[in-house]
């Protein structure tokens, strides 16, 4: 049996975006009521009745080229609230209407992803809070390329006053757009963008829209990371080492103070391991928390378990993902062990 040991130091020195861009909000253009906002987030409506804004990325981005784009959305803390918003492709920098149109609703060509927390039954819409691709600037689910799905898992409402991770996943290769919502997969299409929606043209640029009505809550948007190239494995010679059996020591992460802030920090890490061990599904991954003190050790022990989780959603069998636990450890950090076993 031979070992595989893969050790996340958290510290407070390095920031967790190299090989991704970071931003701030220069790079954006802000049309109708959004406004940066503290916290480092764009608010795209207030809470208040009737309003509609945009945040586009200044830069347009090529759709032969693949992309991850990953972001914090606050959904607002009214159950009963509108209307949720679009994440967006379009080849202008544009906002459309508010009028049950999510600020998309007039958009063509476009693609987008629907996150919807208003039901309107004669639109298609279902009676939770869903997610749809759709296009053209049409909202109605009658007309939608998919159907529509649980926004949240369960069922349940995401306009629950707290931050939720959002992804967007584009390969040019296999034409695969998914969306995923808290790391848990909600949507994949096989679609030609370029030729189906765009006209043969692949220059396009990505945002995000909102609106309220009668109805109203504040949304806001947090760019996590955005990265623009193929996905990131280990160099050929770690890769090696790590199937030899040999210890590999991951990128020094900002340890956060919640889970799902630090799941987003470590993402990009975690994406190496994924990709590794589904390119040897014999390997079993088993993750160990190491903290020095007391108050730490519930942390560790959350943070552990959330990064099991994340490797089953990411579809690695549940058999080959495990852990042992938080343990005492000597130095001032939280140290995450990781172990691939070959049989």
């Amino acid at each position: 049996m031979k070992f595989v040991f893969l050790t996340f130091l958290i510290g407070f020195t390095c920031s967790v975006f190299s090989q991704t861009k970071t931003f701030d909000f220069e790079d954006f253009y802000l049309l109708g009521d959004a406004v940066a906002h503290e916290q480092s987030s764009i608010r795209l409506t207030d809470n208040l009745h009737n309003q509609k804004g945009a945040m586009w990325y200044k830069d347009a981005i090529d759709l032969n080229k693949p992309f991850l784009l990953e972001f914090k959305v606050f959904f607002g803390c009214s159950d009963g609230g509108a209307d949720g918003l679009v994440f967006a492709l379009h080849p202008e920098i544009a906002l459309g209407t508010h009028d049950f149109g999510i600020g998309f609703k007039g958009l063509s060509p476009s693609f987008g992803v629907e996150m919807d927390t208003y039901q309107d039954y004669y639109r298609g819409d279902p009676h939770f809070d869903h997610a749809a691709f759709i296009a053209n600037g049409n909202t109605s689910h009658h007309l939608a390329l998919t159907e529509a799905v649980p926004l949240y898992s369960y069922r349940k409402s995401v306009e629950n006053c707290q931050w939720h991770y959002v992804t967007f996943k584009w390969e040019p290769k296999t034409k695969v757009f998914s969306f995923y919502v808290d790391f848990e997969h909600r949507l994949s299409r096989e679609i030609d963008l370029v030729n189906l929606i765009f006209e043969g043209s692949s220059n396009v640029f990505w945002g995000f829209t909102s609106a309220t009505g009668m109805h109203r809550n504040p949304h806001h948007v947090f760019v996590n990371f955005m990265r623009f190239e193929a996905e990131e494995t280990f160099v050929k010679k770690d890769a090696e080492l790590l199937l030899a059996g040999e210890s590999y020591e991951l990128k020094k992460t900002e340890f956060a103070l919640d889970s799902m802030s630090f799941m987003g920090a470590i993402r990009p890490e975690l994406e190496k391991v994924v990709l590794l061990q589904k390119s040897n599904p014999e390997q079993t991954i088993i993750i160990d928390g190491f903290s020095e003190a007391d108050n730490n050790g519930e942390k560790s022990q959350k943070n552990v378990e959330w990064i099991r989780n994340y490797f089953i959603k990411r579809g690695i069998p549940e058999q080959f993902v495990t852990f042992y636990g938080s343990e005492s450890g000597e130095k001032e950090r939280i140290t995450i062990r990781m172990k691939v076993i070959r049989a």
